[in-house]
């Protein structure tokens, strides 16, 4: 009897210790997170941070962590349907990845590199046909690593990149919607480190090239299937899927009066590789798992280890301008960290630590915030995301530097996040009216960041010129520009490269803008009221029977041209701002009128000059003609300037 109880004993044991839902807790031990949290307050430490923001921020989220190929803990917390009371379930609710879903499409190129199909440093054109290489011509050549280090000199894309319906009749292909949403490539490859959902893309498209399948294909295949990935489908895959469209989370924000507005969430991304893929957390686990196989072993994903390894090592073959991890961002906390961030409907958060073969996630259905806490509370006090170049020199406390280093001074003024300026097209003038981040010295080592964005944090100099977080009053700030490295030319700033695609630009002082932005705001103002007073002038004169002069005739047609302008302009900007999806070609006749009104103005202006010598108008009409001559002069001067004449 007791050789029975014992054995029982024994068998209760290992039960207990083989069981994957208690192996974070209760066979732990003394494991602890590479953070220093023991696996048995894993879940109390994360219940905390969650409780700080459920139903204030956010009305639900789900957390996953994996080690060592294990899911040791999982946990939905909320509700994926308000209205419906729906619990959120992390093996059932679907979330969108976001950005996350970026990840796929870098591991594709890797994967194809590792197997020799694809060269990460060859032109694109190479891997597409003839015909789709000349419709995706460039400035500029550009390289997989380019696209991977978010370098390949893009400006924000912004028309035609989305579907204001998730119908599958609106989809076309991937190709097709490259071609329509080609933004401008406003800089070299190389050189700067803007953020691109059209590179990602393309970088998609162009890796299915190279294998010789369509990318959605390809990433099931060779992704969602060997990962164990079965509630994972990219765009093209769920739209009709009735029953993993029932499990998405709907999607909602704070409605400022303690609850919660549901968002729209019937807006897909047209460039679908670079955020439209969606899945549930354990998927997301799984992936984590995948990419955290044992030391030696390229995993599911990857035929060697090297291939596998790769991937984690800086992708920037300049390590004074940081790109990425070969796609991937890297997070500085107690141990290095390797994933991404995602922003739609959803928000995600994921990250690895190939090394301890760690990893967690976190995704919600209302703000980031909870997300940006749980990741912080996962890499360890005093987290945050660095840049490619970070390695044994950004490794230094964030604390002041010597003596030596350059003065804080030299870096301060005004930047913009180089993903957000626009200069191809009339939407330039959005980059110009933006607020800007200013850059403030503090003493001599230090400096305070406030971002529009992202709020405000403090800096010190740890090396010349290159700065790390010291603390911020909104996390993200740590966790997305924790290293930044000011460029300098001639003694003055020109960029801070923080990497993965977060790069800044600095934006010289312009005086030349408000100054024009006035002029233009006092011409649109004249050619839009003083239609009234023309016309009230009309019917006194006509009461009057007062003649009217050719030179007069001109001269009012020369003004209604102006307002036409005017007006044509400020429809333009306002229906490009108010679309739901900016579509391109509703708005080129806007473009063509321009030409006609501004055409028409010069025109009429020669008319009238000619007839002025001919006839003395009165002296009042006179001063009103030359103001008309002179404003319609700045207004053209302004909308050429501002690319409001320019067809993209």
């Amino acid at each position: 009897m007791k050789t029975l109880r014992k054995h029982f004993i024994i068998l209760l044991i290992l039960a207990c210790l083989l069981m994957p839902g208690l192996s974070g807790q209760a066979a732990g031990g003394g494991q602890t997170t590479p953070s220093g949290i023991p696996f048995s307050e894993l879940e109390s430490q994360i219940d905390a941070v969650v409780a700080k923001h459920l139903g204030i921020t956010t009305p639900g989220v789900a957390v996953a962590v994996v080690y060592e190929g294990e899911i040791i803990f999982s946990k939905g917390y909320g509700y994926a349907d308000i209205e419906n009371n729906i619990p959120i379930d992390p093996a059932v609710t679907v979330f969108g990845y976001a950005s996350v879903g970026k990840l796929f499409a870098w591991v594709s190129a890797m994967q194809l590199a590792e197997r020799g199909l694809l060269d990460l440093d060859a032109d694109i054109s190479r891997y597409l046909t003839v015909g789709t290489a000349r419709q995706l011509e460039f400035t500029y050549a550009i390289t997989m690593r380019d696209l991977m280090n978010h370098m390949a000199g893009f400006e924000p894309a912004a028309f035609d990149v989305s579907y204001d319906t998730l119908g599958t009749e609106s989809l076309g292909s991937l190709g097709d919607v490259l071609v329509l949403s080609k933004p401008q490539q406003a800089m070299e490859p190389g050189t700067v480190s803007a953020y691109s959902n059209y590179g990602a893309a393309l970088a998609a498209y162009v890796a299915a090239a190279a294998a010789g399948q369509e990318y959605a294909e390809y990433e099931h295949g060779n992704i969602f299937m060997p990962a164990g990935m079965d509630n994972t489908l990219s765009l093209p895959g769920w739209l009709e899927n009735d029953a993993f469209l029932e499990a998405r989370a709907n999607s909602y924000a704070p409605d400022g009066q303690g609850g919660f507005a549901r968002n729209a969430d019937n807006i897909a991304l047209a460039i679908w590789p670079a955020g439209m893929t969606s899945g549930t957390a354990y998927d997301l686990a799984r992936f984590a798992i995948a990419l955290t196989p044992p030391q030696g072993s390229g995993g599911p994903l990857f035929g060697t280890a090297d291939g596998l390894a790769r991937i984690f090592t800086p992708s920037s073959l300049n390590p004074e301008r940081p790109g990425t991890h070969h796609g991937f961002w890297r997070y500085e906390g107690i141990s290095p960290a390797f994933g991404h961030a995602g922003h739609s409907y959803h928000f995600t958060n994921f990250a690895v630590m190939p090394e301890e073969r760690f990893g967690f996630l976190s995704l919600s259905n209302g703000l980031e915030d909870v997300n940006v806490a749980i990741s912080s509370l996962l890499l360890g006090a005093g987290a945050g995301a660095s840049s490619a170049q970070a390695g044994p020199r950004a490794e230094a406390e964030a604390k002041p530097g010597a003596g030596d280093f350059p003065d804080a001074t030299e870096v301060a003024g005004n930047y913009q996040l180089a993903q957000m300026r626009f200069t191809g097209s009339f939407l330039s003038l959005i980059t110009h009216l933006s607020p800007p981040d200013t850059v403030t010295a503090i003493d001599k080592n230090k400096i305070e960041i406030n971002s529009a964005m992202f709020g405000t944090a403090v800096y010190h100099q740890i090396e010349p010129y290159l700065y790390r977080v010291a603390g911020a009053d909104n996390p993200a700030m740590g966790l997305y520009f924790n290293t930044l490295l000011f460029r300098m030319a001639d003694g003055k700033p020109v960029q801070i490269h923080a990497g993965d695609g977060k790069d800044l630009v600095y934006v010289p002082s312009d005086s030349g803008f408000a100054m024009l932005f006035i002029s233009f705001a006092v011409s649109a103002a004249f050619f839009m009221i003083f239609p009234a007073v023309l016309f009230a002038g009309f019917l006194i004169n006509r009461k009057k029977g007062a003649m009217r002069t050719r030179f007069m005739k001109f001269g009012n047609l020369l003004f209604f041209s102006g307002t036409l302008l005017t007006l044509n302009n400020v429809v333009l900007f306002f229906r490009a701002v108010s679309m739901p999806v900016l579509k391109y070609a509703p708005l080129t006749p806007h473009i063509w009128l321009n030409y006609l009104f501004a055409g028409s103005s010069v025109l009429l202006f020669l008319i009238s000059l000619g007839l002025l010598h001919r006839e003395k108008p009165a002296k009042r009409r006179l001063v009103f003609y030359f103001v008309t001559a002179v404003l319609t002069a700045v207004l053209l001067f302004a909308l050429i300037s501002w690319k409001f004449f320019v067809f993209i």
